[in-house]
């Protein structure tokens, strides 16, 4: 039952690498010159809307991050758990990657919170910074592992994660970058990379796993 529904669950993660990819080169289509006309028509009538209802976005903004945050901190939990009743259930590198789920979700949380305030807030900064410190934690135990055992890691899963580090760094300039074009088509694009990155790995993940079985 697993071999045959794993395939799939490939599959899906595949299409969903695809969408991901295609959003990013449509995100900013080209409009032909009626629409840009009436696109900038509607920005400036933009200053006109309800600011009861900017609020009110905000606000629930706030909610859904928190209530995000409250479920990544859940799953952390019950991954927790599980590994006090069956040791080694999960490996360190997967429960670091769910207590970065957390520390990234807590970014978002403080971002929405900024925004709510009227303050100019965007998390992607403190995400890059997440993504780097789990990669580096991965990397730095593969090295500790070969220093006690040179064999324990394969090589080319050390130049893997060692890779995933210098590619975490550049995720992390442009982060920087993005942030001071406070351009919200800029942002989008740098989420969809990073997920687009999300999605490589757990592809990898996955067959890596049936492969030993």
């Amino acid at each position: 039952m697993y071999r045959r529904n794993v395939p799939w669950l490939i599959g899906i993660l595949g299409a969903v690498s695809c969408i991901a990819g295609w959003s990013l080169v449509a995100a900013e289509p080209r409009r032909p010159a009626t629409a840009r006309l009436a696109a900038d028509e509607s920005q400036t009538n933009s200053s006109d809307q309800p600011q009861d209802l900017q609020v009110m976005l905000r606000n629930l903004d706030v909610q859904s991050a928190e209530l995000s945050l409250r479920l990544y901190e859940l799953d952390l939990q019950k991954i927790d758990d599980m590994n006090r009743k069956m040791a080694g259930l999960y490996s360190n590198a997967e429960v670091d990657r769910f207590r970065a789920n957390v520390e990234m979700a807590k970014q978002r949380v403080a971002a929405a919170r900024e925004r709510s305030e009227g303050k100019p807030g965007n998390a992607i900064v403190g995400v890059g910074q997440t993504l780097l410190q789990s990669a580096q934690n991965v990397y730095e135990r593969d090295m500790a592992a070969n220093r006690q055992l040179s064999s324990a890691i394969k090589p080319v899963d050390v130049e893997r994660d060692r890779v995933s580090v210098e590619m975490a760094k550049v995720n992390l300039e442009k982060a920087k970058v993005v942030d001071q074009l406070d351009s919200p088509i800029a942002i989008v694009n740098w989420e969809l990379d990073v997920l687009r990155d999300e999605v490589r790995q757990l592809r990898w993940r996955i067959t890596a796993i049936t492969s030993r079985r």
